[in-house]
Parts: C-alpha cells; sequence; structure tokens
C-alpha cells in the first residue's frame, strides 16, 4: 500500500523541469519524450500524465509508458493513461528485462536515496534517471546509501535545484528539493558492425517450385526419408498437445475455473484465474460496473505481474482498504446516473442546502429504451441497456441499507424476466406492474420504464446518504438526522 505520510502528489511545474533536458522538437508543437519511460513511484499518474498529454505519442516518435504502483486506485489510474503496469512493488522488480529510456521518479522523500540506487541497479546502459530528492538525501550523506548515492553523481551524473515545489501542491510542504540526473554508462564493444558491411543472406528466399521438386526427386532417399520423419515427429507432438489440453482442462475444472474464451496465452491464463478471484470474494457484488472495468483495464496492463499468493493478497487487501471510497462512488455514481436520465427523476420540492441541490425522485423514469418492435410486433428478449446502471443502484441501495446483494430480486433481472414473459405470452398485459426488492416495475411499447420506490424510508436513506457524499448537507443535519446515515 502507498504510504500516505509519504506520498507527495508530483505539481505539474514540478514534473515540466523534471523531464525538460529529455524533450525533443523546437517548437511547442513538437515537443515529444519519445521512447520507453517507467516511474517506478508512479502514484496516481502525475508524472506519466503530464509525459502523455504534453510530450506524447507522434506517428515517428512512438511512447511507451511503464508503471510500478501498489496502490489499487493509482493502478486504475495509470491504466486508464495506458500504461503497463510492471509490478506492485518497486524492490521487487529485479534488474530491467526490456529496454528502457527513461526512468522518471518522486520516491517518498524518506527512502529517496534506496529508491535512487534501485532505479540504477534495474537501469539498462544508456538509461537516462531523473529523480526529485529530499534537498538533505545528497546534502548530508551520513547513511551508506547516502554516501553509495553521492559517489554515482560525481562519476555519473549532476544536481539540480528545484527550489520548495511543493509550497503549494495539492498537499504541501516547505521541504527544499533537487533534481538528481544520471546516465548508465553504454559498455562498448570495440566492433565497429557498420563498418563490417555485412550482406544480405540471398540464400534465405523461397527456393523455386521446379527446382525443389527435381532436387526432392534427386535426392528422394534422404529427402523423402526425412518428410516422412517430419511428419511422425508433429504427429507426435500433436498427440502430446491433446494430452496436455485434456490435463490443462481437468486442472481448470477442479480448480472451478471456466474461462469465458479459449485460453491462448499466458494473459488468458491469468485473466481466467482473476475472474475466479473477482467472482469468489464475491468483488463484483461491491464493486460498480465502472470499477470492474477499471479493473479490467488494470489486468490488462498488468501481463508481467505474476499471478502470486502476495499478489493476490495486495490486491484484496487494496479493495479492503478502499472499500469505504468505492461504497461512497457508488452511491453517489448511481445517484448521478439516474438523475440525469430524465428532467422529472430529479425532486426539486424538498431540496438540501444549496439551490442546486435535489434529490431523486419517488419515480424513476428510464426513456430510450428497446423494449418493442412495433413493425413486427414482438418483444426484445435480449435484455436492454441499463442493465449495469440498474445493477450499479440495487449495489448502491444494499450499501445503505444494510442488505446482502447476492440474496436480493435484483431490478435488472426483473424487467429481463418480465420481457421474456411479454415475448412468450403474447396475450400477457404489458401495464401490469412487477417487482424487485426495491422496486415496483412497469415497462411500456413506447420504451419507457417506471420504477417507483416501494418503501419510503429507503428512498429517504438512499436521497440522505447521496446529499451526505456531495457535500449537500448542512453541519447541523449530521447531528439532527443521524439516523439515516448509510
Amino acid at each position: 500500500m502507498t504510504d500516505l505520510l509519504q506520498f507527495y502528489p508530483t505539481p505539474p511545474a514540478l514534473v515540466r523541469q523534471l523531464v525538460a533536458p529529455y524533450v525533443r522538437g523546437e517548437h511547442e508543437w513538437e515537443r515529444r519524450i519519445p521512447g520507453v519511460i517507467l516511474d517506478p513511484s508512479a502514484g496516481m499518474g502525475d508524472i506519466l500524465g503530464i509525459v502523455k498529454r504534453e510530450y506524447g505519442v507522434r506517428s515517428n516518435a512512438p511512447q511507451t509508458l511503464l508503471a510500478i504502483e501498489p496502490d489499487l486506485k493509482g493502478q486504475m489510474v495509470l491504466a486508464g493513461l495506458g500504461a503497463t503496469l510492471l509490478a506492485f512493488d518497486f524492490f521487487d522488480y529485479p534488474a530491467a528485462d526490456r529496454h528502457i529510456d527513461y526512468i522518471f521518479m518522486n520516491p517518498p522523500f524518506r527512502s529517496g536515496a534506496k529508491h535512487l540506487l534501485h532505479a540504477w541497479e534495474i537501469a539498462p546502459p544508456g538509461c537516462q534517471i531523473a529523480c526529485v530528492l529530499n534537498e538533505q538525501t545528497v546534502a548530508n550523506a551520513h547513511t551508506n546509501d547516502r554516501q553509495v548515492l553521492e559517489r554515482l553523481i560525481e562519476e555519473h551524473g549532476q544536481v539540480e535545484d528545484a527550489g520548495q515545489p511543493f509550497l503549494q501542491a495539492e498537499r504541501p510542504t516547505d521541504v527544499r528539493c533537487v533534481i538528481v540526473r544520471l546516465t548508465k554508462p553504454v559498455t562498448e564493444t570495440g566492433i565497429d558492425w557498420d563498418a563490417l558491411n555485412l550482406e544480405a543472406d540471398e540464400t534465405a528466399a523461397a527456393p523455386d517450385p521446379e527446382t525443389f521438386m527435381e532436387n526432392a526427386l534427386a535426392r528422394r532417399g534422404s529427402t523423402i526419408a526425412g518428410l516422412v520423419q517430419s511428419y511422425a515427429a508433429v504427429r507426435d507432438l500433436m498427440a502430446q498437445r491433446d494430452a496436455l489440453e485434456s490435463s490443462i482442462k481437468k486442472i481448470l475444472a477442479g480448480a472451478q475455473i471456466h474461462p469465458a474464451k479459449s485460453i491462448q496465452t499466458d494473459a488468458d491464463l491469468k485473466a481466467a484465474y482473476w475472474e475466479w478471484v473477482w467472482k469468489a470474494t464475491t468483488l463484483g457484488e461491491r464493486t460498480t460496473s465502472q470499477f470492474r472495468k477499471e479493473f479490467d483495464a488494470l489486468l490488462a496492463s498488468a501481463n508481467s505481474v505474476a499471478f502470486n499468493e502476495e499478489n493476490i493478497l495486495r490486491v484484496l487487501q487494496a479493495f479492503v482498504a478502499s472499500a469505504p471510497d468505492i461504497m461512497q462512488q457508488c452511491i453517489v455514481g448511481a445517484f448521478d446516473a439516474m438523475t440525469r436520465y430524465h428532467a422529472e427523476n430529479r425532486d426539486r420540492s424538498a431540496a438540501w442546502v444549496t439551490n442546486d441541490s435535489y434529490r431523486i425522485a419517488r419515480r424513476i423514469i428510464l426513456p430510450w429504451q428497446q423494449l418493442y418492435d412495433d413493425k413486427y410486433r414482438y418483444w426484445h428478449t435480449w435484455g436492454f441497456r441499463e442493465a449495469d446502471r440498474l445493477d450499479d443502484l440495487d449495489k448502491a441501495i444494499c450499501f445503505v441499507v444494510g442488505e446482502d446483494y447476492g440474496a436480493i430480486e435484483r431490478t435488472s433481472a426483473a424487467i429481463a424476466a418480465q420481457m421474456r414473459r411479454l415475448a412468450e405470452r403474447p396475450g400477457l398485459d404489458h401495464r401490469e406492474p412487477f417487482y424487485s426488492t426495491f422496486f415496483r416495475i412497469r415497462v411500456f411499447k413506447k420504451g419507457t420504464i417506471h420504477l417507483d420506490w416501494r418503501s419510503e424510508e429507503t428512498w429517504e436513506r438512499f436521497n440522505y446518504a447521496a446529499a451526505r457524499y456531495k457535500n449537500w448537507l448542512p453541519d447541523k443535519t449530521y447531528g439532527k438526522s443521524a439516523g439515516h446515515a448509510p
């Protein structure tokens, strides 16, 4: 987990100073930093975000962003930037197994020397490092790490004054900072490869079919025998492959892993096992559809992160630590999603403390649904557009009232079941209401769904929780209405 006491988001001005020497292009519209860029203490993407937005990809100068970050929230933000997650812990990441052009970093102040020394250790030859440090890290070399760093700077780098860049920052401090710049030397082989003027391999071209046939017949004893041996070898390997595939299926079934698609790569295998973690821990029942999309993006970017006990525990611990924020986002997100559909979904008759505040109405109207085909006179059975948002609404209500999401009659499922009934029984009156745990529901051929809250108390508690998280309540309201809190 990120050490919040040592987490100081990098201000934009400091990021620009950090990367300035590596920017190419004379004119503002040409500025870019091409190559492979790593931030080993990436946080919420403060450095990589500016690198991408202001010095990003050009067709003739591609840019690849890499990140290491232990915090789940940060990992999701970084995945959204398109960064590839290499590891959760910087010190678990060994010497780089890939080319890296730049390492830009703002490590925790109290362990800055240790982080920078590890960056030097993993950096490949030719890599350039720019690191923000507390000024005292280089001015007061009283530890072994600082003394090693002092010698490293003398031999391979320089120190640049950065002043007090955090005075007006998101998390202010008056600490004085420096930027240490290091360049990993390239080991020369002594061979001038260009001077060798190596010729292309002309024998690599495919042979002429007629020539091949003549040669094969001329040497049919060895050529045909070789083909037969090749066939037998491939046949045996295919038999082994089939046996291995059968064993893989048995192992997956034993672990109750049922992948949605065929597993062809290690990335596919990791995705299937993370899906099991997602379902078995009921994370899916406690998070929104947006959280799931961000989590999937994170996994897609984390193709080099091992699927092991430590990483699984880190993800679960990160989720537990983020649970209050996730609950708040779920409630506010569901409230905003439902009230943006239709003006009538906003009840301003009893607004909170601000004129811009409102409640979600007792009747929620969902317009523009594809429910009924007038031309062919049939009801659609494949569902409707807003299943994810309605699931998020049910989850948010469960957070507020303390219900088990896995035990309720979901609103989306109730609508889907009603659509199937209408399709199978043409004489059924579509105007008749049906029910989920929290709503009385009606569907209309024009493409509208009405959701009426079944419990006034639940409606009030949900509105109160949303208003609280949106800061629409006066301070005294908390004391007077504590019983409504989620």
